[in-house]
């Protein structure tokens, strides 16, 4: 009876938490309108690779558009709120003392459609194209949040980083700022909207998806 009351009470804690996580994030100002908005995650088959990925992709996004009700369709890796991994954002031409010092920002992989799903226009520059694929030049966005901590002095368009610590990692030209969109998540404290960066998926190699 011990352990039962005990597992009862532990159950009944967790559950007022996750109603109270619930009740506050349905209170938070994401950025964009979500009234209209229906997610789920999907995995991407290991055998799709290389261009097999974005006509998975194009596949996904042409098969839910096709449903009734459905106005768009984007697909990211990591939605806003969801805790987006943290990667290591070196600058090009900054010299670190250590992988440790380099720029940290949240990063997601996002195809063309995903903002305009949420009506999220750029603050600067461009948004990511149809052209932006594996075989073109390698781009990425950046939040405002980073502008203002890593860039603030400087114009962020063409500006190269490399998503990593790796000194072999590519180097990408930032072609566009966006809004911050929570790329953290509604516990993270102290800094719910972070330093972020956007890919493309065709340039990713993520192994799952929001839709």
């Amino acid at each position: 009876m011990v352990v039962e009351l005990a597992v009862s009470m532990g159950l009944l804690v967790a559950t007022g938490l996750f109603a109270l996580s619930a009740r506050h994030s349905s209170n938070v100002n994401m950025g964009f309108e979500t009234s209209s908005l229906f997610t789920a995650q999907l995995p991407i088959p290991d055998i799709y690779r290389g261009t097999s990925r974005a006509n998975f992709f194009d596949a996904v996004e042409q098969h839910v558009q096709a449903e009734q009700g459905v106005a768009s369709v984007g697909l990211i890796s990591d939605m806003p709120g969801t805790h987006a991994t943290v990667w290591r954002v070196p600058l090009e031409g900054v010299a670190y003392p250590s992988v440790d010092e380099m720029p940290a920002a949240r990063f997601a992989a996002a195809s063309p459609q995903f903002f305009p799903v949420l009506r999220v226009q750029p603050l600067h520059g461009r948004l990511f194209g149809t052209q932006d694929d594996a075989s073109s030049e390698l781009v990425a966005l950046v939040n405002a949040r980073f502008v203002q901590r890593f860039l603030s002095k400087d114009n962020p368009i063409g500006k190269r980083i490399r998503v990593g610590g790796a000194p072999d990692a590519p180097w990408r030209t930032i072609v566009g700022v966006v809004p911050d969109l929570w790329m953290g998540a509604f516990d993270a404290a102290p800094d719910k909207n972070p330093a972020g960066v956007y890919v493309p998926l065709t340039q990713s190699t993520v192994h799952a998806v929001s839709i």
